[in-house]
């Protein structure tokens, strides 16, 4: 059971960091 959230939890926050840098618009890389 924890491991399973812990991964829903990493996924979760990789989805967000992503979204946020696409959402950013300083960042061009």
């Amino acid at each position: 059971y924890f491991d399973t959230v812990a991964l829903n939890y990493i996924c979760i926050r990789l989805i967000v960091e992503r979204f946020t840098l696409i959402s950013l618009p300083n960042f061009d890389f």
